[in-house]
């Protein structure tokens, strides 16, 4: 099932939490997407996010273990903690040019392998990549000024 908004609207927390589509398209004017809005959401495979958008709240993509395609426009500033956690399927991610940190367990436990880290971004919060193990490189660039504990790890998990 697809799921398309057509009208820019304000969605609360945990709006589709649990929800059983496979794709979700959002509307240009939207410019936030709440926290935990497709927490669990096991079935979603493919997002598309709005040009306009600024702001992804904490957990907003959390144990979607089958996303593998969602392309973040360059206008977003801000991703918040746990995003992409648990997403087993999404192997590669480009990161905004206006991120300037990339937050505590944004792709713990994901099957990241590859990621764009923009010069833009200064700070790499705790645990940022924890239990990401097919990540197969990961470049820092030398605009980054802090680095979190345990980022990545060298364990099973």
């Amino acid at each position: 099932m697809k799921l398309e908004l057509r009208t820019a609207l304000e969605l609360k927390a945990n709006a589709f939490i649990g929800a059983t589509f496979e794709e979700l398209i959002l509307p240009e004017g939207m410019i936030e997407i709440p926290g935990s809005m497709c927490e669990d959401c096991r079935h979603l495979k493919r997002v598309v996010i709005p040009s306009t958008l600024k702001r992804i709240d904490i957990g907003a993509f959390c144990g979607c273990e089958q996303l593998s395609k969602i392309e973040i426009p360059d206008g977003v500033e801000y991703i918040g903690d746990n995003t992409f956690q648990g997403c087993r399927s999404l192997k590669h991610m480009k990161l905004p040019p206006k991120l300037t940190r990339i937050t505590s367990e944004l792709f713990d436990n994901s099957g990241i392998k590859t990621i764009e880290i923009p010069e833009s971004v200064t700070e790499i919060d705790y645990w940022a990549f924890f239990c990401a193990n097919r990540l197969k490189s990961l470049v820092i660039p030398n605009s980054v000024k802090q680095i979190g504990r345990g980022i990545v790890t060298a364990h099973k998990c």
